[in-house]
């Protein structure tokens, strides 16, 4: 998901959800060629650490919000201050204003073209599925810890003529001794056959 890390320091880094990949190799070539010790580099590192982890966490808590409250994340402009830019971006933006590490973030990728800024629909898109994937596995996780549960499908042709098939799972959660009634939104499936063989087949695919 993030590629970039720091030019500033001698060292190449590789960020990936979130570990620190540092080749061993290269750490030995920097403090060689630099001069620079072991303490030097861990400072660099740490504060790039925490300076990106400080962005990371505007942003996945920018779309939990879109998301809690039905909100679109994305404008007609994908550059972060323009007017229609949308609320997604809007919002980190207003955020800067208290957050130091996030404000000097946006006004390095206002100031310099090529320096990744995260924000792209990519990015979104990244973290609405790392979203979509917990929510799913832990509706069905007390699905599976559900005594009674049920399955509700309903298909309906979109403007495209392809069959969508909603899925919702009424299941009883048992909570510190309370049963309630609960019922959750799992996925839109699309239908490619309407026989009931088909369509037992691709639901079992989604609940598996």
């Amino acid at each position: 998901m993030i590629k970039h890390f720091i030019q500033k320091c001698p060292v190449n880094y590789a960020l990936v959800r979130p570990a620190i990949c540092i080749d061993p190799r290269v750490m030995a070539v920097s403090r060689k060629s630099t001069g620079k010790n072991e303490k030097g580099i861990e400072k660099c590192i740490q504060a790039e650490t925490e300076k990106w982890w400080c962005v990371l966490k505007c942003i996945v808590d920018v779309i939990l919000h879109c998301a809690r409250n039905n909100l679109p994340l994305r404008g007609s402009s994908d550059a972060i201050g323009d007017n229609n830019c949308g609320v997604f971006l809007s919002t980190l933006d207003l955020i800067s204003r208290y957050n130091p590490q996030l404000f000097q973030h946006i006004e390095n990728v206002k100031s310099k073209k090529h320096v990744p800024n995260y924000f792209s629909p990519k990015i979104q898109n990244e973290v609405i599925e790392i979203f979509v994937n917990k929510v799913h596995s832990e509706i069905l996780n007390k699905v599976k810890s559900a005594k009674y549960f049920s399955i509700i499908f309903d298909c309906t042709p979109d403007t495209a003529h392809v069959e969508q098939m909603s899925q919702i799972i009424r299941y009883v959660n048992i909570k510190d001794g309370e049963c309630s009634v609960e019922e959750s939104f799992v996925d839109f499936v699309i239908g490619h056959q309407k026989t009931g063989r088909n369509l037992l087949e691709e639901i079992m695919e989604k609940l598996s």
